[in-house]
This record gives C-alpha cells, structure tokens and sequence, in this order.
C-alpha cells in the first residue's frame, strides 16, 4: 500500500469516529480529495502560464536583459531591489526565477502578491504599452492572493 493510499485511510478512519467519514464513505473522501489535488495543480498551471506571459510581455517591450544584474544588485535587501534594481530587471532576475522554482520543487507560494500597482507607477509615463504586462502582474497577484483564501 502506498503512502498515500494509507494516509487516506488513517484519514477515513479518523473521519469515521468523528461521524463524518461514515456520512461521506470512503469514495467520497477519495473523490473530495482528488478534487482538491486537481484545484491545486490547475491553479500551479495556471499560475505557471501567466509567469511565462510576463516573460514573454517584458521581451516584447524591450525590457528583457542579456546581461544580469551584478551579485551585488541581486543582494539588496529592500523590498523589490529598489535600490539597486529596475522593476523589470527585479522580475527578470528575483520574481520569475523564485517563483518557477517554488512551482518545480512543490514549496508553498507567497500568500499574497501586491506587483501590478508597482508597475503601473513604475511604467506611469514611460510611454511603453505596459498594459497587458501589468493585466498580467495584476492576474498574479489575484492568483496569489486567491489561493491563500480558505
């Protein structure tokens, strides 16, 4: 029996005590959590997919960079490097490279994310069409946030 298979009876049988396992049976419980299994990997796809649209949004407005940043830019420790970084360098090199390893090793992802109003100060004025990359940063942050709610 796999590790899973018998974290699910242990499951069912604390459920069973509690009276709720017997109103549920076992292929309830099986099915709410395979359910569960299959929000949690559409919404890593799905937050997955909007990651790689950013990257492709700061490549269409110039912004990628060939060249990273020095080690030392990379270590600053304010909030979103601005000292030391643009807003585009910090996504290229902290938020997208964070983020996508997080999504491969299975870590928990940040409870909230607040990008989008940082951008749409940071590209106010630059006359860049910055719009579908910040609808981008504004749908990450709602992901984010959304997948922290219960």
């Amino acid at each position: 029996m796999g590790q899973s298979t018998s974290c699910l009876f242990f499951r069912y049988r604390l459920l069973s005590r509690s009276g709720i396992g017997s109103a549920l049976g076992l292929a309830g419980i099986v099915a709410f959590a395979a359910s569960q299994f299959l929000k949690r990997v559409s919404m890593q796809t799905e937050i997955a997919a909007v990651l790689i649209d950013i990257e492709a949004q700061l490549r269409q407005l110039g912004q990628w960079d060939n060249v990273p940043p020095s080690a030392a830019a990379l270590a600053s420790e304010q909030p979103f490097c601005v000292d030391t970084l643009t807003l585009p360098q910090w996504l290229q090199f902290i938020f997208l490279p964070t983020l996508y390893r997080m999504l491969e090793e299975g870590e928990p992802l940040p409870a909230r994310s607040g990008i989008a109003p940082m951008a749409q100060e940071y590209f106010r004025g630059t006359g860049l069409r910055s719009a579908e990359l910040e609808a981008a940063l504004l749908r990450i942050d709602e992901l984010l946030t959304a997948r922290a709610r219960p």
